[in-house]
């Protein structure tokens, strides 16, 4: 394979000029670097914060039932082992019907709620209410704060072509991708950088090296449709005359970031993603994305089609 060099290859990139030599996706699904990092304690290498604003939704409200539960059966516990009369029950209930009293006691002491039909009446009870609703407030408070991040959080939701094609353009082939905004957020001064990271051999031995690919156009003012991104495969290009089975043996993978500015939140969102090899389609062309037309709305697309293409003739 004749890889031709590119005087961008390796600036200002942010991976250096080695990367390792295992073949492996170096964008994960969720947009996330595949990279190990080791040499760290636990306190550094997990940070509880940052997980919980960057879980799901549903495992995150989940985590958080399960600590309401365990917290309150903690409390229950310590209630019922104080004995029933900390409480004003009876002393005929047994240890699970006063476990189960306490805990929805102490679910009423934990959200501040109290109703008062239950309440402590010896002083280690009121000691621990009065412990657990400090905890609770802390708790809550903690717990508001982490989901006013996570709705506060800007992130680009970008729907992209499952697939990278290579097409005729002009008087030779481009690469090409589409990319649509998934919601209805004003997004605009929208950037893409592209960068193909290849397995390339120097030597007796093959290292992976990164090209930063030029567009057509680098930066839309408006991202109110969707947009096809085009580089161009001149003799600039890192990818000329190279073929779907020189790509496989060089492992590659284009890499895009995305940065564009949403008017919600008044910041820059942020967006990666990448293509493997094997998603390249030589010789094809996207299908038009536009929709049942509609004389309420200037324009109308239809983002089920992002990924449809048919297949032409690639010459050369």
């Amino acid at each position: 394979m004749a890889l031709r060099n590119n005087q961008n290859n390796d600036n200002n990139l942010g991976f250096g000029n080695r990367f390792g030599t295992r073949r492996q996706k170096i964008l994960s699904e969720d947009g996330t670097f595949n990279i190990q990092r080791i040499g760290q304690n636990i306190f550094e290498k997990h940070s509880l914060f940052q997980y919980l604003i960057t879980i799901s939704w549903i495992k995150f409200f989940v985590i958080v039932t399960i600590g309401f539960i365990i917290a309150n059966s903690f409390f229950a516990f310590l209630y019922a082992f104080i004995g029933p009369e900390c409480l004003g029950f009876s002393s005929d209930l047994s240890f699970i019907q006063t476990f189960i009293e306490s805990f929805f006691f102490s679910a009423q002491t934990l959200s501040t709620v109290g109703y008062g039909r239950v309440a402590p009446i010896s002083f280690s009870a009121n000691l621990l209410a009065a412990i657990e609703a400090m905890l609770g407030l802390l708790g809550f408070a903690l717990a508001t704060g982490i989901m006013y991040g996570r709705f506060s959080r800007p992130k680009a939701r970008l729907l992209k072509s499952k697939n990278v094609l290579i097409v005729p353009y002009k008087e030779g082939h481009a690469l090409m991708f589409r990319i649509a905004n998934k919601y209805n957020s004003q997004l605009m001064e929208t950037e893409a950088e592209l960068i193909l990271a290849m397995m390339v051999g120097e030597g007796d031995k093959k290292i992976r090296r990164f090209f930063n690919l030029s567009l057509e156009f680098k930066r839309i003012v408006f991202f109110s449709l969707s947009w096809t991104i085009v580089h161009p495969i001149d003799e600039k290009s890192p990818l000329y005359q190279l073929k779907a089975n020189d790509l496989e043996e060089a492992d590659a993978e284009l890499m895009v970031l995305f940065k564009g500015f949403d008017e919600t939140f008044s910041q820059h969102t942020y967006a990666r993603f990448s293509y493997h090899h094997n998603e390249f389609i030589w010789g094809a062309k996207f299908k038009p994305m536009s929709g049942p037309d509609d004389s309420k709305f200037a324009a109308t697309i239809d983002l089920s089609k992002i990924s449809d293409y048919e297949s032409i003739t690639l010459n050369g």
